[in-house]
């Protein structure tokens, strides 16, 4: 008994029981057993008997299973056996018998008799103990009478039972009161009722109904209706045996429905049956009430009575039907609906379908995403839309809305009436979604008699198995999500998820610190089962998370104790975040993608401006109608900046291990979304948030390396913060009396000038960023909109804005300080300045190659007559040639000059300048500036003249000013001038430039710079004249003069092939000392001390990958190409290569090394690669290997794949394969056509001249950096290697190098020339080995 205070029902039972007690009043008069029974029976005393069996039910008395699978929701420990739940009227009988054994005792002349403790808990037990022991049901329909609860009702799989038994019936209580029986039944329906002895409930019902129908085979549902509505209102005036056989006939009009339901059939006037289209009908217009389902689903007693049931909430949602054309078309639908699921029975049947259709879906029943949305009960609600789907996009839109906008008078111009249609539309999308989740809250708040878990638990599995089923939609990633929309999800379905996790988040979109305190990062690695069993996306500080995965069923929380479950804000913040990132940005990007498709249909004419088509406004007005509607964007912007609030919080508690989990997507994600808001014109929606304390998030994200690490995250950041400062951009150019900053724009600049965050820590953070995005782990340029180029002029843009600010300038002078100073070890500005100039070089350059191409084109096209010989498919090869530069060269050009305008604004700054005075920062600009002079003003400068120069935002006499105000502002100092004084390409040729630089800028009035480079030109021959090893003027490169010159002592050897692969094949593979000065890329230096070693799966695979080199994948070594290998034996994940230029191509027999690291996720992700051989940073040696030392390739995931044999593949991608494709595929013949849209023009004259010229110059840059460099300078660990390829082969070079001269064109003099004084220095090289 020491249990007792602690069972419910029990103490109840006591309590009744004194209750009983005292209402006797202890007379002693000797009562019967029926009598104690009657007594007992009171309406009242039921009630709360029932009460009491439900509460049994919530705190955990559960029956035993009735069958199926083992597998359950139950919250309970598993060790406790469950305890049988007791009805109403078998505790009325228990108490009604022990009231009489002690009236009996009583009358026996027992005194004080009453009922005891022990003797209810005794007889509560005893009935306990009797359920307990009854014979587990079979799966055979069960016989109507006296149904035990533990196997009435049943669950799909797991036996989950939520109905209440029927009550017991007394037929001699029945027979006392038939004429208030047969009262309340005529009162039912109609004087034609008899009651017969003895009464007959099943009989009673039967009678009833076949008077009810009449002679009518249609609306019988509804008679039944009737008579329960009836008999419900009979019941609450009603009490005893009355009361008893009213709610037993109710059963039985419940069970006539059932009957009704169960031979309900199609037919061809009612699409799922007609008795189901007449309780639709009935729910619609109210005639059938949500009590009269509770009493047809109270009635079920076997499956085929549950499937009906069932039915009658699935033909409530697939019933739902709309029109965007008429306002009113959902409303029946949502009136029917909230009536339906007002019904608790109809709730709980609704539960069962949502954990049966993830059920499904995990048995693989449900093979498709596809699959999974058309058969789901929420998809009615959900797939109201407006938005245009991707799926099936040719280039024509097929919009949902599209009859109501092209009927507006007008349309498109009509933008009123749009605006109009689109607020009537998007509050059916806001009725339909509200509906959805105002019926998935009822589910959630049902008490389940299975438990209080049970319905939050169906509401929080379907959902994030719906956002599992959407993952495929993201593959495609921003570049390619219109070409990977088929076999997903839609975008009206996910996003109508979406909609219902954004409401169940509303409660705490505002970020207050209790709801914050209840989002704990560890639900990433906790409750991966709502991840379908694991995340796919690597995590903000680089770890990746996709390698593990639980174990246990897919969306299911585990058993376990209800206080060891998440709490419910954490359950709906994290599958909202997920569904943002399957169902929001995908949409996004679809549309996107969807709109530059159709841009690039509708060109520009050639004799005015483009207009939208037809198809353009569509897709904006259909889309946006529900993307930007103010509820659902509203939600979704609020959500976003929830996130922010959480990561910064994260930060400010110093939680860094958190950013090791969460994913990238977050971020990303959030930037997305927020660039998509601002840049559709709805800033306002930005109104309700604390604009400034995103800001601050924003910078924190980016300027701490331990919290995000990879550059595609930077750079969503970094166009987030551009996007929001864009107004004040765009201000500049409006025109007087305009303004050009939309509402809730002006706040937006506000926050990115104004906060302490963006005044002191952002300068730092761009240049930090700037310089690092070289190298991405991971990347995928086929899935990732990631644009190295695109997100630097971001920071350049921002930056430049910036610098007007006082308190950012003071900032950025504060970093070019600490340069000086060399306070900051890192170089944060050097690194940035360095960068800057890359980029610099690499675009103006690129630019002045397209703009060649362009002239060659134009003059082809000038002239008619051999225009028209060409066949109609050269011309067009030609012409596609033609536009595909001019649409690069527009691209690179803006970015080249806003690029130069920043490094004017810098330099001007006489304390930033001296920054720039450091090596190799000089040395590279002394390098540039001589380039891009040479180009605008040297003898090819006849090349860059093309049509409409203005179209390219190119403007000669403005670029030739900005490039040589750069010159100045640095050669104001003598170092500078020292710089250019030295610098190889500044010989005669280079002097001659800045003459004719001198006169360009005098004919251009141009005076003051003109003086300024005169007093250049004149420090500069001083310190040239001063220096006697310096030489104004250059030898002979006459062919036959350089034959002459170069001559060795000995001949080359008959056995070179031989000895050659003898002496070198030994030092194939081998170690050095990655950690010795310059031995090693230092970006990935630091990656390596970051990121620790590499896991052991990885280690393992990389050291066979290594041991393989010597014999499975022996490395290639010959005269005419070899690849060398170095490993770094303490660090396996450093490893440099080099390899020498196959023979025959610009490259022959120079010596290009390759710094490789492998990040811990090795080989789920390929490695990161650097070429070092850049001549510190001034040569670009092909397109696919840049200046910066970026080398391109499909294989490293930094070039586009066509095949997926071409991208990385973990299970057979390896370090060979990345050396060998490089040594064929980039070191080739011809690389200029290695150029994206440019091997269309290898078989053309102008091809081959573009070729022959681009040859040349990489002849030079392999003499000066690939030969003359490595020779003086040879690279860690291949020392030995270098002496003996160039001692070996030092014949063949020369010889090699004597053709390149002889093949430069009239027209190339000054590269003649200096290639023959690179051939001098390269040959007395080789002669001292």
């Amino acid at each position: 008994m020491d249990n007792n205070e602690d069972d419910p029902l029990l103490q109840l039972a006591l309590a009744l029981s004194m209750q009983g007690q005292e209402s006797e009043g202890g007379s002693g008069a000797v009562t019967e057993p029926h009598q104690a029974a009657m007594d007992v029976d009171d309406p009242d005393l039921l009630k709360a008997l029932e009460m009491s069996m439900r509460e049994d039910f919530a705190q955990g008395s559960t029956p035993p299973q009735t069958g199926g699978s083992s597998e359950t929701i139950d919250k309970s420990p598993k060790e406790e056996e469950p305890v049988p739940t007791i009805s109403a009227q078998e505790m009325a009988s228990t108490l009604s018998e022990v009231w009489g054994r002690t009236q009996s005792q009583s009358s026996a002349g027992a005194s004080n008799v009453g009922v005891s403790e022990q003797a209810v808990s005794e007889a509560v037990q005893a009935l306990r103990r009797g359920k307990t022991n009854s014979t587990p049901p079979d799966e055979t329909p069960r016989p109507a009478t006296k149904p035990r609860v533990a196997e009435s009702h049943f669950w799909v799989d797991n036996g989950m039972d939520w109905l209440l038994p029927a009550p017991a019936i007394e037929q001699g209580d029945f027979e006392k009161h038939r004429a208030d029986i047969l009262s309340a039944l005529q009162k039912i329906a109609g004087e034609q009722v008899d009651v017969r002895s003895p009464i007959s409930v099943e009989a009673a019902a039967s009678s009833a109904c076949r008077i009810a129908y009449g002679r009518k085979l249609t609306g019988r549902i509804q008679k039944l209706s009737n008579m329960q509505g009836q008999c419900a209102n009979l019941m609450g005036n009603s009490s005893g045996s009355v009361k008893l056989f009213l709610a037993s006939f109710e059963r039985q009009l419940g069970k006539k429905a059932l009957e009704l339901l169960k031979k309900d059939e199609d037919d061809i006037f009612f699409e799922g049956g007609q008795v189901k289209a007449e309780i639709q009908a009935g729910l619609a217009n109210g005639s059938i009430s949500f009590s009269f389902l509770d009493a047809v689903v109270a009635a079920w007693e076997t499956p085929a009575d549950k499937e009906a049931c069932e039915e009658i909430v699935q033909a409530a949602f697939k019933t739902v039907k709309y029109d965007f054309k008429e306002n009113s078309s959902l409303g029946p639908h949502l009136y029917r609906l909230d009536q339906l699921t007002r019904s608790k029975y109809l709730l709980h049947a609704l539960t069962s379908i949502l954990l049966r259709e993830v059920k499904q879906l995990e048995s693989q029943k449900l093979s498709s995403s596809e699959r999974f949305e058309e058969l789901s009960i929420m998809r009615p609600l959900l797939s109201v839309s407006t938005i245009v789907e991707a799926k099936g996009f040719a280039g024509k839109v097929n919009s949902p809305v599209e009859e109501i906008f092209v009927s507006l008078r007008g349309y498109p111009s009509s933008r009123g009436e749009v605006e109009s249609n689109q607020s009537y539309m998007r509050k059916m999308l806001d009725d339909a979604h509200s509906a959805a989740h105002e019926i998935m809250m009822r589910v959630v708040k049902c008490k389940h008699p299975r438990g209080p878990q049970i319905g939050r638990e169906a509401v929080l599995t379907w959902l994030s198995a719906v956002a599992t089923m959407a993952e495929t939609r993201t593959k495609g990633g921003e570049r390619q999500s219109l070409l990977k929309s088929g076999g997903t999800s839609s975008d009206a379905y996910t996003l109508g998820a979406l909609s219902v996790a954004l409401r169940f988040c509303r409660p705490f979109l505002k970020g207050e610190e209790k709801f914050l305190q209840r989002l704990d990062a560890r639900f990433y690695e906790n409750e991966k089962h709502r991840f379908g069993g694991k995340i796919r996306d690597r995590a903000l500080a680089g770890q990746n998370n996709a390698s593990t995965s639980q174990k246990g069923e897919k969306w299911f929380s585990p058993d376990r104790d209800v206080s060891e479950a998440p709490h419910f804000v954490a359950e709906c913040f994290f599958l909202a975040q997920r569904l943002i990132r399957v169902a929001l940005l995908p949409a996004v990007h679809r549309y996107s993608n969807m709109y530059e498709a159709l841009l690039k249909r509708n060109k520009r004419p050639k004799d005015g401006p483009r207009k939208p088509s037809l198809d353009e406004f569509l897709l904006q007005d259909s889309s946006t109608t529900q993307l930007l509607d103010p509820v659902f964007a509203g939600d979704a912007v609020k959500f976003v900046a929830l996130q922010a609030l959480w990561l910064h919080r994260l930060i400010s508690k110093g939680n860094m291990n958190a950013f090791k989990v969460i994913p990238e997507s977050v971020v990303r994600d959030l930037g997305s979304w927020m660039i998509f808001v601002i840049q559709q014109g709805s800033a306002l929606l930005l109104g309700d948030i604390n604009v400034s304390l995103f800001v601050e998030c924003l910078v924190e994200l980016i300027e701490n390396k331990d919290v995000v690490k990879s550059p595609l995250v930077w750079s969503k950041v970094v166009e987030l913060l551009l996007t929001m400062l864009s107004p004040q951009l765009h201000s500049r150019n409006a025109k007087l009396g305009q303004t050009a900053t939309r509402p809730g724009e002006a706040a937006l600049v506000a926050a990115v000038l104004g906060t302490g965050a963006a005044q002191e820590r952002l300068v730092p953070a761009l240049m930090r960023l700037y310089s690092e995005a070289d190298h991405v782990v991971g990347l995928d340029v086929d899935r990732d909109a990631f644009d190295k180029f695109h997100m630097r002029n971001c920071i350049d843009l921002i930056l430049e804005e910036l610098w007007k600010d006082d308190v950012c300038r003071a900032s950025l002078t504060n970093v070019a300080q600490k340069e000086l100073e060399n306070v900051d070890e890192g170089g944060v500005f050097a690194q940035y300045i360095g960068s800057v100039l890359n980029d610099l070089m690499y675009l103006l350059k690129d630019c002045f190659d397209r703009l060649a191409d362009i002239h060659n084109i134009e003059e082809s096209m000038a002239n008619e007559a051999e225009w028209a010989k060409l066949s109609a498919v050269d011309r067009k090869t030609k012409t596609d040639f033609y536009e595909g530069q001019q649409h690069t060269c527009r691209g690179f050009m803006r970015l080249s000059v806003t690029t130069l305008r920043l490094l004017n604004l810098l330099s001007a700054d006489k304390a930033v300048c001296r920054a720039f005075l450091k090596q190799p920062l000089s040395g590279r600009a002394a390098y540039g500036v001589l380039q891009f002079l040479e180009l605008l003003v040297g003898p090819g400068c006849t090349k860059l003249t093309v049509k409409n120069p203005e179209q390219y935002n190119y403007h000669p006499q403005k670029l030739l000013a900005g490039v040589c105000e750069f010159m100045l502002q640095l050669g104001r100092n003598p170092e500078f001038q020292v710089v250019l004084a030295e610098e190889q390409d500044f010989d005669a040729i280079g002097f001659k430039i800045l003459t004719q630089t001198n006169e360009q800028l005098v004919s251009n009035h141009q005076y003051q710079l003109s003086t300024a480079l005169d007093a250049l030109m004149l420090g500069i021959k001083s310190i040239k004249e001063k220096r006697a090893s310096s030489r104004m003027q250059v030898d002979d490169s006459s062919i036959s003069a350089l034959q002459s010159r170069h001559v060795f002592p000995d001949s080359e050897p008959a056995d070179l092939d031989t000895k050659y692969v003898d002496q070198l094949r030994p030092l194939a593979v081998s170690d050095f000392d990655a950690s010795a000065p310059n031995a090693y890329n230092s970006a990935y230096s630091g990656f390596a001390q970051e990121s620790g070693n590499m896991n052991p799966k990885g280690m393992k695979r990389l050291g066979r990958e290594l041991r393989d080199l010597h014999t499975k994948a022996l490395l290639p070594i010959y005269p005419a190409s070899s690849i060398i290998v170095r490993h770094d034996s303490d660090r396996l994940d450093k490893v440099r290569a080099m390899i020498t230029g196959p023979e025959g191509t610009p490259y022959g027999y120079g010596c290009f090394v390759f710094d490789v690291f492998f990040p811990p996720d090795y080989p789920n992700v390929p490695p990161l690669m650097s070429l070092e051989t850049t001549g510190h940073g001034r040569a670009r040696f092909n397109p696919n290997l840049y200046a910066d030392g970026k080398v391109c390739l499909s294989l490293l995931g930094t070039w586009h794949g066509v095949a997926a044999h071409e991208k990385w593949d973990p299970t057979r991608s390896t370090l060979f394969q990345i050396l060998i494709s490089i040594q064929g595929m980039i070191f080739v013949e011809d690389p200029y056509f290695n150029e994206p849209n440019v091997d269309m023009m290898r078989d053309t004259t102008e091809g081959h001249m573009a070729s022959s010229s681009y040859n040349a110059e990489l002849q030079l840059n392999t003499l000066r950096w690939a030969m003359i460099d490595q020779i003086r300078h040879p690279r860690k660990g291949f020392e030995e290697v270098t002496w003996l390829h160039f001692k070996l082969m030092r014949h063949r070079i020369i010889k090699q190098c004597h053709s390149w001269v002889e093949q430069c064109s009239k027209a190339q003099v000054a590269l003649q020339q200096r290639m023959g004084s690179a051939v001098d220095e390269l040959h007395s090289l080789l002669d001292g080995l």
